[in-house]
């Protein structure tokens, strides 16, 4: 779960516009996160940092596992963004490890389109190269008021149904809050309540 980008709720839902200084640059933060899933808590880590240049980006996300004989997942990303007027669309190539031990590929366009100031509705499509299965999802991300950040996702990935549901909160300082549901046809409903920087 990617508490440091909450607008990305999919893994990559709604796109980060590209960089079009002429200089690399870097965006980076960290995250604790209490999970409730069916009566029982657990704490994780998180941790990400993205260099981005004219475009192009390449990242490093990493969040310890609790309650688990894993300690880290961790994934590895490059990709390209860029805008067609106000539409953000993005590709990227993810690679997914659990500690040391490769576990899987894929490969996501995703699409980001504004229809006010407030709201922007997105779109993504990933297929894992291992598995050979597709994850497709829809949403929006929406500023009702200055500072949060509400977003909303329902998905496919082959297993079956997922959908999520967020807010995020800019604090002073870099800092933010956010709270994450997230239930599915296959797995529990969880509840994560996050804090942590964003730069």
């Amino acid at each position: 779960m990617r508490a440091l980008l909450p607008l990305a709720l999919a893994g990559g839902l709604f796109v980060t516009a590209p960089a079009t200084a002429q200089e690399v640059e870097l965006s980076y933060g960290i995250a604790a996160n209490l999970g409730v899933s069916d009566g029982d808590t657990a704490l994780s880590v998180e941790g990400e940092v993205v260099a981005s240049y004219m475009g192009f980006f390449a990242g490093l996300w990493a969040e310890t596992i609790p309650n688990s004989a894993d300690d880290l997942e961790i994934e590895l990303s490059l990709g390209y963004a860029t805008t067609f007027g106000t539409t953000e669309v993005g590709l990227t190539y993810t690679a997914y490890f659990i500690d040391d031990d490769y576990d899987t590929q894929d490969v996501e366009l995703a699409v980001g389109v504004p229809v006010s100031p407030l709201i922007t509705l997105g779109a993504a499509a990933a297929y894992d190269l291992d598995n050979e299965v597709w994850d497709l999802s829809a949403g929006f991300e929406a500023t009702p008021i200055e500072n949060l950040t509400v977003a909303a996702l329902i998905g496919d990935d082959g297993t079956g149904t997922y959908w999520e549901a967020g807010a995020a909160y800019d604090l002073p300082h870099n800092a933010f809050v956010g709270l994450l549901y997230e239930d599915s046809d296959y797995g529990p409903e969880t509840v994560t309540f996050s804090i942590g920087f964003a730069f």
